[in-house]
């Protein structure tokens, strides 16, 4: 089995997908409030975020392998813990292991890929082979989505329990997977003082830096709204057990996007799609607030949009990094999401605390609608064009 397909086998074993419909269901009927809720999921985000260059650099040391053992090693711990919490400082701690997991595997998984299909001189075919794997994470996911519902009408704490196995399993894996420099090799003698600078230095290239900030906002927008799904849904008389079948079309969407991303890029363009892209998500978040029961639809929409966006902005900074550090430079750019969903997710709550998780989507959908344009406004003056355009992208 070569390598890619093995990097497919562990995108098929999507252990969040057991629990990401019901999640934020058990969270609410454990008595935490909208506000608790952003806080324990910014938690998630803080921890993330300190541990990006950290989890980034070991990745860089010791293999993009052994980074993403790591990863599902913690993403088990964290599965165990949502199982047994009932309190606000339970869910906190499950968050903030699922934070770490994430740090581990977020720089590895990419750079690892992309070196793979490198040393094959075919680096070119990363955003297909990445949205082929974001395909089938997703359709597996809408699987696990499925049942992580049912499980959950039959016994709260039965997703989660899934969950852990299947981390575990992914781990092992991993375990099979070549190393992406030939073991020891990995790494090289740098050390975090020499980093620093070459990190400096890539973000505020004039190419990567205006790219990064515009992401914050995109990357804020689609996961802040997109987790109200479950708030909104319990607003509209949804039940646990539907979480499961909604979460399965949003995946199977999802995956129909990823399988055709390469395509989508082709007609649409990476930079038109960057440009219109989320200004569309935004216009149908404000949309709630005429109908609220259309946001069951809008946010279909959003997940699949944010299933293009993604591959796209990776295989745009992948180009743009060099090889030897690319884990630790695509962690920083991650890190700088994270930051900017801390402040996101608190203030969320706060405000869906106040007005309302559906009057809360429609009024983060009419903020975006004027945010997203002056943002970009402002770069153009500034001679700093948000995604480049190139023939190659257009």
């Amino acid at each position: 089995m070569d390598n890619v397909t093995k990097y497919y086998v562990r995108k098929a074993l999507p252990a969040s997908g057991f629990v990401l419909p019901v999640l934020t269901t058990r969270i609410l009927r454990n008595g935490l409030s909208y506000t608790e809720l952003g806080v324990v999921g910014s938690v998630f985000t803080a921890s993330w975020l300190l541990g990006e260059i950290p989890t980034g650099y070991i990745g860089d040391r010791i293999g993009r392998r052994n980074s993403m053992i790591a990863a599902d090693g913690c993403l088990a711990l964290a599965m165990i813990g949502f199982g047994l919490s009932s309190s606000f400082l339970g869910f906190a701690g499950s968050y903030l292991l699922w934070g770490v997991s994430t740090a581990f595997g977020s720089g590895a998984a990419g750079a690892w890929l992309y070196d793979t299909l490198e040393r094959q001189l075919d680096s070119d075919a990363y955003a297909h082979a990445s949205g082929r794997g974001m395909g089938i994470a997703l359709t597996a996911t809408a699987a696990a989505s499925l049942v992580g519902g049912w499980l959950a009408s039959v016994r709260p704490w039965a997703p989660f329990a899934v969950a852990a196995i299947v981390a575990v399993c992914s781990g092992l894996t991993v375990l099979t997977f070549d190393s992406s420099r030939g073991g020891a090799g990995e790494h090289t003698n740098l050390t975090v003082a020499e980093t620093l600078p070459l990190l400096r230095d890539q973000l505020f290239d004039a190419r990567v830096g205006p790219v990064v900030i515009y992401l914050v906002l995109v990357v804020g927008m689609f996961e802040t709204a997109n987790g109200y799904v479950q708030p909104v849904g319990l607003e509209l008389g949804i039940d646990t057990a539907a979480f499961g079948v909604i979460y399965a079309v949003f995946r199977l969407a999802q995956a129909a996007v990823s399988f055709n991303i390469e395509r989508i890029r082709d007609r649409i363009g990476l930079h038109r799609w960057m440009r219109l892209g989320p200004f569309v998500a935004a216009a149908a978040f404000l949309s709630v607030a005429v109908e609220p029961v259309l946001a069951v639809g809008v946010f279909l929409l959003s997940q699949m949009a944010y299933a293009i966006t993604t591959p796209l902005q990776q295989q745009y900074l992948n180009d743009r990094f060099d090889s030897e550090r690319r884990a630790t430079l695509l962690s920083v750019v991650s890190m700088a999401t994270s930051l900017g969903g801390i402040g996101l997710g608190i203030a969320a709550g706060v405000a869906a605390d106040a007005v309302g998780p559906i009057r809360f989507v429609a009024g983060f959908g009419g903020v975006y609608l004027i945010v997203l344009p002056a943002v970009r406004l402002a770069f153009a003056r500034l001679s700093t064009p948000v995604f480049e355009s190139n023939p190659a992208t257009e």
